[in-house]
């Protein structure tokens, strides 16, 4: 009877014709059937009596009346038990009321093959059991479509789906689709679903519906896009049913127990299913409805839910879930609720109740959930979860999510980017819930708890009940992730990983257990996580500030910064990524600490929001050569909690202490600054240029003190610097070793400077400390920045550039930047000009296997300021040299271009382009050889050098640029963008 998913499909392939054709529409009646057949036929009669003969073992439908008197044949008590009853022709029931097939005391047990044909236009407005099939027990059901299904329900405790109203007793579906169908819904308390309403120990395999629409106006209905309502028993072990071959050797283990078969679905898909919801719906799932029985199992494998649309109406209180809607039951051993490789993806909008992308709630004991996702964007007034709106666990079985992803925007009263509570009813205190290598992403919005894991964890959960050491405890969050962007109202609660946990506010306590062991990603709750240990006095619960992952590996979670940075031993090297997360937590995060050097550290704050993590005292790296320090997304106090760790006054009340050749970068920090002769950042004086400060998108509220002390390189770009001591940034270095600033790069563009009453009266860009400091070599570059010098400024004394070093060799130092002059100075032109003394470079003929031989081309400085040769590039077959990259003023370079041996014979041509600091565009040389294989001999014939360009500075074939400058103090140059809107 059974057949094979694969002989399904080449059937279908074949079509009706070949069917009909193969079956040879052989009827087996007996003799006097057939005589009363063709004799009522030859009188036109028609009838029931005329299609069926109890004694025969198939049948073939043709038409409607062979429907209906298949059903007549059913309704009257044959169940055709051990029969098969076949489709031969398509069959429309437009235009009349349809009476289904089995009712409430018979019912169809047979098998019923739809050969591929289709049913359409059945509508059914009266009843209780609705659907093709009233009642089916220990039923197969295969290979047929329905099409323009309506149901009209009006009585209470209806059973409606399209295939059978009521599956009951070990039936098998499959290949089955329901293609266009709207249920308007007005009784109550209802089971209804596209397929069936209700499924006792059913297996389901590639039962599609498309294009569904439910129109619910009456109260406590269960709805479900594929099925409303499931239940199966245990205790029939020696029973398995009608196992269809895709069943075969399915095994649970999750208690140890093998499988006892009940309610399965495999391959099942919902392809566009709408729900209106105007009344209060017990449960209503895109796919499931309920499964609430206690003592069954459903299963469910790589079945898919798409195009989901749930609206329901204000004031109403619904259960919805984008798969299932409620997933409970489950006492017995060895059976579970299960869902491996499941997905739904649409919108629900709700009211006030429970939703989840996946299960609305999940409930009672057992249940897993396995590689399933959800793309459902969830708006409500109630609970929301972009995978389980809420967990009600009780007694002592397992909940377990693994491999897990909710993806959905969702927004509530309590949301979780995956869960929205972690509840409890019952007995619940032994209940066991584990969140294994899941993720949640998306933006969650809860207006009481907002968690970007879980919304909230019930207060009923004693802490004694959270994720221990040896994951024995009763929550268990492991490898998952929460990069959702969260947010809350006001006086809400709010946790990247948990928005609300309240175990200790009721007193409970917390007995060596260790928060959330390795999780992935953001991780605390709202109101901080809790640890206790051996060392903490009475198991005082203390909140987690950070955790330390290295290379990606699982976190290790720590009560203070300090004891974060002191995980960091020897064995980390500068090739390995050590990321420290710093939690956000009601008050200020005590710093003060050393970041060893010679490493890749990054200190980030936990939800990339900068105002929403704060740091008070110092951060200062130890001596090292090498290494890179990146401190994002925070906000410094620099206040009297500084604690110096440095031993030197200059760095001793800075929020960030730079010593060694390595590189900080900064980015996008806020520095609160009320310490007086305190700065925001320094780096050491016996550093030098081996240290470089990068620093973007920040803020520094300096309230009069030193924003940015630097000895090395600096590249300082989008930053804004509010009522600073006299600069934005400050150029020194120590007296006796003045050499460790020659050649420092600076880079300064894009930056705001406002001056206030509690800074000097003007205010500087960037200052080269004053006569006993000194620096020489510097290349700064700059532009777009903007000093609003404010009132204060009486005297115009403002400037972006100002130089009071002594030292500073003038002549060699470069000003390359774009920013304006104050109006009344008038600058004095100064040429930059680089110019080739030939403008082609032609290798003439050679032969094919020439010997290379060089030409050399000079580059001279025609003017004041030296410059640098950046970049030689365009050559492919031709090779260059440089005598030296510096051009000092008047001075020249000289490049040696060479062709490459063995080029083929043909003409090749290059262009040679030569990038110079401070000018614009690069100056361009083509360089040609022609390689022949007719030559007498391998000679190069060099061309005629041509004569140098009459006009260099004229910009022209030369690449020579004009800037102006002053010849003050370095000088100033060009007129840009950036603009000093009060200055000197």
């Amino acid at each position: 009877m059974r057949r094979r998913f694969m002989e399904k499909k080449m059937m279908k392939s074949n079509g009706a014709g070949s069917r009909s054709s193969a079956m040879k529409r052989r009827r087996l009646l007996s003799a006097a059937a057939v005589l009363l057949i063709c004799c009522l036929a030859f009188v036109g009669a028609a009838g029931a009596e005329e299609w069926y003969d109890p004694t025969a073992t198939e049948y073939i439908i043709d038409s409607k009346e062979d429907l209906l008197a298949f059903a007549a044949a059913v309704n009257t008590g044959d169940t055709f038990a051990g029969k098969t009853v076949k489709l031969g022709a398509e069959i429309d029931l437009s235009g009349i009321e349809w009476s289904p097939i089995g009712g409430d005391s018979v019912y169809f047990a047979g098998e019923f093959d739809g050969q591929g044909y289709t049913i359409s236009g059945l509508t059914q407005t009266t009843g209780t059991r609705m659907g093709l099939f009233g009642l089916v027990e220990k039923a197969y059901l295969h290979d047929f479509t329905m099409e323009d299904v309506l149901f009209t329900v009006s009585a209470n405790n209806a059973r409606v789906g399209a295939v059978a109203g009521n599956l009951q007793y070990w039936n098998v579906l499959e290949d089955i689709t329901i293609d266009d169908i709207k249920i308007i819904i007005n009784g109550n308390d209802g089971l209804v679903g596209t397929v069936t309403g209700y499924a006792w120990k059913s297996q389901l395999g590639n039962v599609d519906v498309k294009n569904a629409v439910f129109i619910v106006n009456g109260e406590g209905n269960v709805i479900g896009g594929h099925t409303a309502y499931g239940r199966a028993h245990v205790w029939d072990t020696g029973v398995t049913g009608n196992n269809a071959h895709w069943l075969e050797g399915t095994v649970q283990t999750i208690d140890g127990v093998e499988y006892v078969l009940q309610n399965y679905f495999a391959g099942c898909d919902v392809d566009g299913v709408k729900m209106t919801l105007n009344g209060d719906v017990t449960e209503a799932g895109g796919f499931f409805g309920s499964d609430t029985y206690n003592s069954h199992s459903n299963y469910f494998v790589n079945s898919h839910v798409t195009g989901l649309d749930v609206t329901c109406a204000d004031g109403t209180s619904q259960t919805v879930g984008g798969f299932v809607a409620w997933n409970g039951g489950t006492t017995a051993a060895g059976t579970v609720k299960g869902f491996d490789g499941c997905s739904v993806s649409g919108t629900i909008k709700g009211a006030n109740g429970i939703y989840g992308g996946f299960v609305g709630s999940s409930g009672g004991r057992a249940h897993s959930y396995s590689g399933a996702s959800a793309d459902v964007d969830i708006t409500c007034t109630g609970y929301a979860g972009g995978f389980v709106g809420k967990t009600q666990a009780y007694s002592t079985h397992k909940y377990t999510f693994t491999d897990c992803s909710a993806t959905g925007d969702v927004k509530g009263n309590v949301a979780g980017g995956f869960a929205g509570c972690n509840g409890l009813s019952g007995d619940g205190k032994s209940v066991y819930v584990a969140y294994n290598g899941c993720s949640a992403s998306g933006k969650v919005e809860g207006s009481t708890y907002a968690g970007g894991f879980i919304g909230e964890v019930n207060p009923e959960l004693p802490a004694t009940n959270w994720n221990t050491v040896d994951s024995t405890g009763n929550l268990d969050i492991t490898g998952c992730s929460a990069s959702t962007d969260v947010s809350t109202e006001q006086n809400g609660k709010i946790g990247s990983l948990i928005g609300y946990f309240d175990a200790v506010a009721n007193g409970d306590a917390i007995e060596g257990n260790k928060i959330l062991l390795g999780l992935g990603g953001n991780t605390y709750p709202g109101n901080a996580p809790y640890n206790a240990s051996d060392d903490t006095p009475n198991d005082v619960a203390v909140p987690y500030v950070a955790s330390v992952s290295v290379d990606g590996n699982t976190p290790k979670y720590y009560k203070t910064l300090a004891d974060a940075i002191s995980s960091i031993d020897d064995n980390v090297d500068s090739s390995m990524n050590v990321d420290i997360v710093v939690f956000k937590t009601e008050t200020p995060v005590e710093t003060n600490i050393e970041i060893p050097g010679g490493k890749t550290i990054t200190i980030r704050g936990e939800t990339g929001k900068r105002e929403d993590v704060t740091l008070n005292g110092q951060i200062a790296t130890t001596a090292s050569n090498e290494g890179t320090l990146t401190i994002k997304d925070l906000t410094f106090n620099v206040d009297d909690n500084i604690k110096d760790s440095t031993g030197i006054s200059q760095t001793g009340k800075s929020a960030i202490a730079i010593w060694g050749d390595q590189t900080v970068i900064c980015d996008n920090l806020v520095f609160e600054m009320t310490k007086p002769d305190s700065s925001a950042i320094t780096s050491w004086w016996d550093t030098g240029i081996g240290t470089s400060i990068v620093v973007k998108d920040s803020i520094f509220n300096c309230n009069g003190q030193r924003p940015i002390r630097a000895t090395g390189n600096v590249d300082v770009q989008d930053c804004v610097f509010n009522d600073p001591y006299r600069y934005a940034v400050q150029l020194t270095a120590k007296a006796s070793t003045a050499t460790l600033m020659d050649k420092a790069n600076i880079v300064f563009k894009n930056n705001e400077i406002n001056n206030g009453k509690e800074g000097k009266d003007f205010v500087y860009g960037i200052q080269l400390e004053g006569e006993t400091y000194g620096c020489s070599d510097l290349v700064i570059t700059g532009e777009g920045n903007t000093i609003n010098a404010g009132e204060w400024d009486k005297n115009s004394e403002s400037a972006m550039y100002c130089c009071e070093c002594g030292k500073v060799n003038h002549g060699t130092t470069i000003w390359n930047t774009n920013d304006g002059l104050p109006e009344h100075l008038e600058p004095e032109t100064v040429l930059f000009s680089v110019s080739p003394d030939v403008t082609s470079v032609d290798f003439g003929t050679v032969q094919l296997s020439y010997t290379p031989t060089d030409i050399k081309v000079n580059l001279t400085n025609n003017g004041d300021s030296g410059t640098t040769i950046t970049e030689i590039t365009g050559l492919t077959h031709f090779e260059v040299s440089v005598s030296t990259s510096h051009l000092e003023a008047g001075k020249n370079a000289t490049l040696t271009v060479t062709p490459k041996i063995n080029l083929p014979a043909g003409t090749h041509t290059d262009t040679l382009f030569i990038s110079i600091f401070g000018i614009e565009t690069p100056i361009t040389i083509p360089v040609t050889i022609t390689v022949t294989d007719s030559s007498d001999d391998g000679e190069i014939i060099l061309p005629e050098i041509p004569e140098q360009p009459s006009n260099p500075s004229s910009g022209g074939d030369g690449g020579a640029l004009s800037f102006p400058r002053t010849t003050e103090n370095g000088g100033l140059v060009d007129f840009g963008s950036s603009k000093v809107v009060k200055a000197l």
